[in-house]
């Protein structure tokens, strides 16, 4: 949160892979704290995909903080799945 003189104002957290079990319950426990929260994920409102830059904008406008959660290995295991044709 930022504070200017007598005001308060909460900046969004954007909380990557919001749409996951562990994204999710983050989520919630900030928007239950009063913090106004973006979900980035590629099946969000608002897709969001790392490997997309063309969606990082449309996500991280007006965001102040990021939760980022990072499973090692999936990138590389999405990309090989891709050229693979596997969907």
């Amino acid at each position: 949160m930022t504070s200017t003189m007598n005001q308060t104002v909460a900046q969004t957290v954007l909380v990557t892979a919001g749409t996951g079990k562990v994204g999710r319950r983050v989520a919630d426990r900030l928007a239950a704290k009063g913090f106004p929260v973006g979900i980035g994920s590629r099946s969000a409102e608002v897709a969001f995909d790392w490997e997309d830059r063309s969606t990082w904008a449309a996500v991280l406008e007006d965001v102040g903080a990021v939760f980022l959660m990072y499973t090692p290995g999936t990138s590389g295991l999405r990309r090989r799945r891709h050229h693979s044709g596997v969907q």
